[in-house]
């Protein structure tokens, strides 16, 4: 996305003009982090919307109610699962910046 690069571009600008030493780093398992983070969305929106789904779902447009209605295939284990490999990758990306952040020490 044109506006999400410019906003970034703009941002490393405004750190590297404060001193910061900006290096590009592979964040590991970042390809894998839309599989299971949308399977948490789906769930999590399903669980907000469900007594209105069942009440008035004309409430919804159909766009949206399909949507929303996808987390319906969302079982327990697999949330348990996207929550679980959302606190592993947090620690890695957390190592990153820690190994980063040892190096400047």
């Amino acid at each position: 996305d044109p506006e999400v690069a410019a906003a970034v571009s703009a941002a490393t600008g405004v750190l590297s003009g404060l001193g910061a030493r900006l290096e590009e780093t592979v964040v590991p398992g970042l390809e894998d982090t839309h599989e299971w983070t949308t399977a948490m969305i789906r769930g999590e929106a399903l669980a907000r919307h469900r007594e209105r789904i069942a009440t008035a779902p004309e409430r919804f447009s159909d766009d949206v109610l399909r949507r929303l209605r996808l987390g319906e295939s969302v079982s327990a284990a697999d949330y348990a699962a996207g929550r679980e490999a959302c606190r592993a990758w947090a620690r890695s990306v957390e190592g990153i910046f820690a190994c980063s952040l040892s190096r400047i020490s």
